[in-house]
């Protein structure tokens, strides 16, 4: 009996439970109902919105790049269909009283001149460095709808040059010499000699031309001088071109260039069992038409390049007599 009486008490705390969460659940679900119908969505003024952005024309601006001074802008008008495209082009400072605008025409800074009456291209051209903003303006004469680019001085490079010194050439090919470190002057320039840093990032690449011979040579303990061993192999030169160059921009930007080895020196020795020694792809013929061009590619597309070959640098000198005697 006692059992009985437990097992219908739980029975009864799950019910309570039960409903009580119902009841919960009702209740949110009046408060939605009530926020609904207090506050119904503006539907009507939604869809007459969606109408005006469906069926008005509208305008917006696409830039392309002619020169670091002079930028083509392309008024995009909507719907497509539009009767009149015809629109007005101007410019002028953001804060005409304010800073370095006050006082000065921004004509004599930035013009901008449509290909032809009511145009949608038109040509945006910097007569000289600016500070702060320059808006320009297209207003569509239909509707005086209007869209804005802002122009900003930054100093785009318009050229770049590497400034090679004191490296002989013959033909157009740098003589760079083994076992030396040569370092050189990377410049970015336009119409005004004004760059900003910003534009100072560069990325180099070594391409190789050319092939030699190669093949490994052993020379063993009971013997002075190498001997040719195995098969010949024909390598090119750019498959191989970080054993003869290493290319770095500097902290400072500019280019390093280190001469590793001529393709005379071209394999790698090692000792042997019993004493002996092996090169493995040993330089043995070929190679004189290798050489290695070293580009450096900077902003705005900009790219320039050098030829240079590697060639053999003193290691030492010596005399054939210690002495003279007269």
């Amino acid at each position: 009996m006692e059992k009985e009486l437990n097992e219908h008490k739980k029975s009864d705390k799950v019910k309570w439970v039960i409903a009580f969460l119902l009841i919960i659940v009702l209740l949110a679900g009046l408060g939605c109902a009530w926020a609904y119908i207090l506050n119904p969505p503006a539907k009507e003024e939604t869809d007459k919105q969606e109408e005006q952005e469906a069926f008005s024309p509208a305008i917006r601006l696409y830039a392309e790049t002619n020169s670091p001074t002079e930028i083509t802008l392309t008024a995009i008008i909507t719907p497509e269909d539009a009767e009149d495209k015809s629109v007005d082009w101007s410019a002028e400072w953001q804060t005409p009283d304010e800073g370095f605008a006050a006082g000065k025409t921004v004509t004599e800074y930035v013009t901008v001149t449509p290909t032809s009456e009511g145009a949608l291209t038109a040509k945006v051209k910097c007569l000289q460095p600016f500070e702060g903003y320059i808006d320009i303006r297209v207003t569509t004469r239909d509707g005086n709808f209007t869209a804005t680019a802002t122009a900003v001085f930054k100093g785009k490079p318009g050229s770049m040059n590497i400034e090679v010194n004191g490296v002989s050439q013959s033909g157009g090919i740098y003589s760079l010499k083994s076992l030396k470190t040569y370092t050189f002057d990377l410049s970015l320039d336009n119409e005004w000699g004004q760059v900003g840093e910003e534009f100072y990032d560069f990325e180099t690449s070594i391409t190789g031309y050319g092939t030699f011979v190669v093949q490994d040579k052993r020379k063993d303990s009971y013997n002075s001088e190498y001997y040719w061993t195995g098969e010949e192999s024909t390598f090119n030169a750019n498959d191989w071109k970080t054993s003869f160059l290493s290319v770095s921009i500097t902290a400072e930007n500019k280019l390093q260039i280190q001469a590793l080895r001529t393709v005379n020196n071209f394999g790698s020795e090692q000792v042997i069992a019993g004493g002996g020694r092996i090169v493995s792809d040993a330089y043995k013929s070929g190679g004189e038409d290798v050489y290695f061009e070293v580009k450096v590619s900077g902003p705005e597309g900009l790219s320039r390049t050098i030829k240079v070959k590697i060639v053999s640098s003193v290691t030492n000198v010596s005399l054939d007599q210690s002495g003279v005697v007269f």
